[in-house]
């Protein structure tokens, strides 16, 4: 179609989207990584001065991830100022080990690194300062399985304002709570709380990009999970470049595990991530559109054992109906 008839096929569907109540996105991806079980690149730690060496379930695995998820919203009232919505969520991941996975981690199956999460909650907007943006709240309350078992429940809450800057841009604060029940081992129970900023900024038919800063505090009797955790991202999302749609995202992370005392001088381990994804928006099979998406990822720890190093390439299908 040409760009008249494009324009007004996304102008109907908008028209409809913003009728109906319910809104519901599927998608499904498969992908090959170098590290399916997010595994160390080494075995070998040195504790006290003497050297040991982690069971080998625990280094990287590579293989196969496929995954599927489905996420809905439900208005369930509306004014000039203020819109509540309901939310859900459920989501599973499936892994396939390389064949030399058994030569690597003998006793290592498929089965022993599926995911799969439900989430419910509820989200309340409001124009509570019309001259200034949007305030929110949401909270969430979930439950994961890990290999077969289950992992953690949890409960979370969302505060975020909004503040306009002018008609293309803005800046919104957030404010996260975070409680969470470890059902793989009491220990790691933790309690999180965390605050955010992020520019925001349009650039018409040439995409957008943003700019922000987190900070959040973890609270555990768990030396590998108690932290405090700062970190920066940006983004850039593209206009459309010839029949595609480009976007790339950054963050980088450092986080100091304050009860860390296995090995000396402590543990900070610093994170730096990578996504790319391609949409292609004039395709589309049975309403669902293409997009490859790149990922990697790369952790230098100050304990060797806690190195990652991942990097994976997929094709993911994402609902428009």
């Amino acid at each position: 179609p040409d760009p008249a008839r494009r324009a007004a096929a996304a102008q109907a569907y908008r028209t409809v989207a913003q009728r109906n109540p319910l809104q519901v996105s599927l998608r499904f991806s498969l992908k090959p990584s170098n590290n399916v079980n997010n595994g160390a690149e080494t075995l070998d730690v040195t504790v006290g001065g003497l050297p040991f060496r982690l069971d080998s379930s625990g280094q990287q695995l590579g293989g196969w991830e496929g995954s599927t998820g489905v996420t809905l919203s439900y208005r369930l009232s509306e004014s000039p100022t203020a819109r509540t919505d309901l939310l859900g969520e459920a989501s599973f991941r499936k892994v396939w080990l390389e064949s030399d996975a058994s030569t690597l981690a003998p006793g290592a199956r498929d089965s022993d690194y599926d995911y799969g999460a439900v989430v419910a909650g509820l989200r309340h907007q409001r124009l509570i300062w019309p001259e200034i943006g949007p305030s929110a709240i949401t909270g969430v309350v979930g439950q994961s399985w890990y290999g077969g078992s289950e992992l953690a429940r949890w409960a979370e809450v969302f505060l975020n304002q909004s503040v306009r800057q002018s008609d293309v841009s803005l800046l919104r604060f957030g404010l996260q709570g975070r409680l969470e029940k470890r059902l793989d081992d009491a220990i790691n129970d933790n309690r999180t709380l965390g605050v955010s900023v992020e520019y925001l900024h349009s650039l018409g038919g040439d995409g957008a990009y943003s700019l922000g800063a987190i900070a959040r505090n973890i609270w555990s009797d768990s030396a590998t999970v108690d932290g405090t955790v700062f970190g920066l991202n940006a983004s850039r999302s593209f206009g459309r470049v010839g029949s595609v749609v480009p976007r790339i995202a950054l963050s980088a992370e450092t986080r100091d595990y304050q009860k860390w005392v296995v090995t000396p001088g402590g543990r900070e381990d610093r994170t730096l991530s990578l996504r790319l994804d391609v949409n292609w928006p004039d395709v589309s099979y049975y309403g669902f559109v293409p997009q490859a998406t790149l990922t990697a990822r790369r952790v230098w720890s100050d304990v060797d054992i806690y190195d990652r190093n991942e990097i994976s390439l997929g094709l993911t299908a994402v609902s428009r109906f």
